[in-house]
């Protein structure tokens, strides 16, 4: 700055003219790339090509559902297990001809006195249920939100099984398998199970005592008194079951009555009370509410059933209008609670007769909880052993083993668990994938291991004790039961 004769001079910047840079066009999408040595590094070349399609519980599978291999597994809407115990599963059923859940087990439930909820809202017991039956479901998982569906019983089968009884704090009691998960407020990440927690599948003898278990629906009987069969018949000329959008996009549930001021209309009124259902009037005679779309024509009484979806359905359940049929279960929309209750306690109580149901859908409601198939596939509980394929027949156990098993912990628990199941009278057949995968070896070990137990033909190869040990799995516990079994042969 320069100073002179009471003035100032300020210096000042130049001024240069701003150009636009210049931007290079880009593909739309840019491939990824990875150097040579770092996918050496990694191992990820010449590995085999079964490496990508292993095992569930272990590497992850991104082939799913592209592998060749998929083609011999029945889908994962039948059996939800890993692709090994899936072939297995068709094996059984389609060449040995054998029922599931008779020949061989493979799911536990609820007590058979239990009620379940049945796509035509009756509450009916789980030991009743047959193939075929349509319940009301939900979606598993997967979702952004658990939406209401309909499912179908695939299986159903009651036997006396080892139960836990479950009492909560509304004085109800729950009789489950030990392995039975419910759907419960728990956050596995933070193993939280606080009562405003997201939902989790969590077993039965996992269940902690003080933790929240959300009810669904509410319990109830068919009404078939004077004032339910008026309420219903008044419904069928009057009312409406309707679904509709919600502003997020989802579906909801209402059932309305439209009709004139009358003495029909007070004593439904009436009647509904009597029964335990609130419904809200609107007016519209006397233009209290209005909407753009009725241009003054809508001169009636609308009568709407307060207390949502859940009461809805206990309406429709109880009254049993003949409207029900217009009740579309793929639209009622998101799965939402009444209410929550406590767990007082998880004990014990033995052997009880336990409906062994699963739905195609996996999950159902019972005594107004949310409820799954007890596990994922073949894998039932044998004294604290995982069984993949239970025979209580044959007195065998056949599990599949993925490479984990490989390891020197795991084999040495793999002929543990042998013994203990031969403490139990149980032969226990291990089978490796790979020999699942190879549809010639599946074969031949299905024939050696399997069929002999369904008394099928003996060639005379196997008359001698070395040869009949040469072909037979090499465990302890094979081996001295197909010994005593030869030596019944050569005797007899």
């Amino acid at each position: 700055m320069a100073r002179g004769r009471g003035y100032s001079t300020k210096i000042r910047a130049p001024r240069f003219k701003t150009e636009k840079r210049i931007k290079l066009p880009q593909p739309a999408k840019r491939p990824l790339q990875f150097q040579t040595r770092t996918l050496i590094r990694h191992e990820l070349i010449n590995r085999d090509p079964w490496w990508f399609v292993l095992h569930r519980r272990g590497i992850r599978r991104p082939k799913v559902g592209e592998d060749e291999l998929e083609a011999r597994a029945v889908p994962h809407s039948l059996v939800r297990g890993t692709l090994p115990e899936r072939i297995i599963y068709k094996y059984l059923v389609e060449m040995f001809h054998m029922i599931p859940g008779v020949d061989f087990d493979f799911q536990s439930c609820v007590a058979s006195n239990h009620k379940v909820l049945t796509a035509d809202l009756r509450w009916v017991d789980a030991g009743s249920l047959v193939a075929g039956d349509e319940l009301l479901s939900f979606t598993e998982d997967g979702d952004p939100m658990r939406k209401w569906t309909k499912g179908t019983v695939t299986f159903n089968k009651v036997e006396d099984m080892e139960a836990y009884k479950v009492k909560l704090s509304d004085g109800r009691e729950i009789i489950t398998t030990p392995n039975h998960p419910w759907l419960v407020h728990y956050s596995p990440d933070r193993r939280d199970w606080g009562r405003n927690t997201g939902y989790s599948w969590v077993e039965t003898q996992n269940l902690r005592i003080g933790g929240y278990v959300p009810v669904f629906v509410d319990v109830w009987d068919a009404d078939d008194s004077r004032e339910a069969g008026w309420v219903a018949g008044f419904f069928d000329g009057e009312g409406a079951v309707v679904h509709g959008k919600t502003q997020t996009g989802g579906h909801s549930l209402s059932v309305t009555i439209g009709q004139n001021k009358s003495i029909m209309l007070d004593r439904f009124n009436e009647y509904a009370e009597q029964l335990g259902y609130e419904f809200t009037n609107y007016d519209y005679t006397d233009n209290r509410y209005h909407r753009s779309y009725d241009n003054g024509y809508r001169k009636v009484v609308n009568c709407r059933l307060a207390g949502g979806r859940a009461e809805c359905l206990r309406f429709l359940g109880s009254v049993c209008p003949a409207k029900l049929k217009y009740l579309n279960l793929e639209k009622l929309g998101k799965l939402t609670k009444i209410r929550q209750v406590q767990i007082v306690s998880v004990e014990p109580i033995g052997n009880v007769p336990i409906a062994r149901l699963e739905v195609d859908k996996h999950t159902y409601i019972a005594e107004g909880f949310g409820m799954h198939n007890s596990l994922q596939g073949g894998r039932i509980d044998l004294g604290g052993i995982v069984a993949d394929f239970l025979f209580p027949q044959l007195r065998i156990v056949i599990n599949p083993m993925g490479p984990t098993h490989e390891e020197f912990m795991r084999m040495r628990k793999d002929d543990e668990q042998t013994l203990v199941l031969a403490e139990m009278g149980y032969t226990q057949y291990l089978i490796w994938e790979w020999e699942v995968y190879d549809e010639a070896r599946l074969d031949d070990w299905m024939n050696r291991n399997i069929r002999l137990h369904q008394g099928g033909d003996w060639s005379p190869e196997h008359d001698t004790e070395t040869t009949w040990l040469n072909d037979w799995n090499p465990s302890l516990t094979g081996v001295l039961f197909r010994q005593s079994q030869m030596q019944e042969y050569i005797n007899g």
